[in-house]
């Protein structure tokens, strides 16, 4: 997987910062789909819970600098994601 392939033994050497960002001005990342979510099972929700915090960790602990840079709404696990950089560059019509 990529967070695997970022901290491979010479990915510092190529990659040397990562940035963070949406395609859309108007949300960053809203999060999980909540209707979606309740209607998992509890095995399921526990599954997406588990590998949704094994990525966020797995993003924070990157050895280069992550920056985020927000436009719009970052809400829920979105707002998880960019409190994983190292630096946030939030626009001017940014929400957390």
């Amino acid at each position: 997987d990529v967070i695997s392939a970022l901290n491979g033994d010479d990915a510092g050497s190529k990659v040397r910062c990562i940035i963070l960002t949406s395609c859309s001005e108007k949300v960053f990342s809203a999060g999980a789909d909540l209707q979606e979510r309740s209607k998992m099972t509890m095995d399921e929700a526990a599954y997406f819970v588990t590998a949704l915090r094994t990525a966020l960790d797995g993003l924070a602990t990157l050895p280069m600098p992550i920056i985020a840079c927000v436009e719009g709404a970052a809400l829920g696990g979105g707002l998880e994601i960019a409190l994983t950089a190292d630096i946030i560059i939030a626009g001017s019509n940014a929400t957390f």
